[in-house]
């Protein structure tokens, strides 16, 4: 089963991911800059180094519905269980 995280580098999005992965879910993280996102992945493999989930990684320069819908639009067949928005209004 896989969950996406959007806002996924901030504190809320690294708790879920933490969270969510020792639980045994492969991870869609969402984030706006690439290096953050790369960081929280390297974090979250050696914070948890017995688990070993598929990691993918969207980065989007705009938060907008079409630009979210398109970015995600290639996971639509994947098990998805669990979308946490921890995306701040900023």
């Amino acid at each position: 089963s896989y969950a996406i995280i959007y806002g996924a580098s901030n504190k809320a999005g690294k708790l879920f991911a933490y969270y969510l992965m020792s639980k045994g879910f492969n991870l869609i993280l969402i984030e706006r800059d690439g290096e953050s996102i790369n960081a929280l992945e390297d974090q979250l493999r050696k914070t948890l180094p017995d688990k070993n989930p598929i990691i993918m990684k969207v980065v989007l320069n705009k938060f907008d519905q079409d630009s979210i819908n398109y970015a995600v639009a290639k996971y639509t067949t994947f098990p998805i269980k669990i979308f946490v928005n921890c995306k701040s209004s900023r």
